[in-house]
């Protein structure tokens, strides 16, 4: 399938998307179309504040594949830069440290540390490439992988804040 065929398709379902998530959970959400700024077409989504009052943004795209690469799947991505930062650089090995133990509890999605040592929150879900999304399916993932978001960002904060130690959280982590 042509290039230009598949980015029509893929705004053609961000849009279904984008529908969804107005009427099913009456989040903000709005598509920013491929331009010099925004190389891939991307449903952008204000989910609600974190348990501090501060904004969070998820980005929602389908990351671009070759053709040749990967014959019968679509890759669809949910991504959040949280606004938990890591400021003190040995704070950061025990907040790598904290998200390892994490993502092997939650059940869908992974925390890491971005370059600007900002925690953030990623999924990406295989859809079969000549199939519609299945809108039902796809609001149960998306609100599970919030619920992940949700409940260990609490943690990751405190932890991250030196409010609580790693050895706490993960302790925590396993009760």
């Amino acid at each position: 399938m042509s290039n230009f065929i598949n980015q029509a398709k893929d705004l053609f379902e961000l849009q279904q998307l984008e529908a969804a998530i107005k009427a099913e959970l009456d989040l903000d959400c709005q598509i920013l179309e491929r331009s010099v700024d925004t190389p891939i077409d991307t449903l952008v989504v204000n989910i609600e504040t974190d348990s501090l009052g501060r904004s969070r943004i998820v980005s929602i795209m389908f990351i671009p594949l070759d053709d040749s690469d990967v014959e019968t799947l679509k890759l669809l991505q949910f991504y959040c830069e949280t606004p938990i930062s890591v400021e003190s650089s040995s704070n950061r090995a025990i907040v790598a440290e904290l998200l390892a133990a994490i993502n092997l509890k939650i059940p869908i999605g992974a925390f890491c540390l971005n370059d600007q040592h900002t925690v953030t929150f990623k999924y990406v879900n295989a859809l079969g490439k000549f199939k519609t999304i299945d809108l039902e399916e796809f609001l149960e993932t998306f609100l599970l992988w919030m619920f992940a978001l949700d409940s260990m960002s609490s943690l990751i904060e405190s932890v991250a804040q030196g409010e609580q130690s790693l050895e706490l959280a993960i302790k925590f982590l396993n009760e």
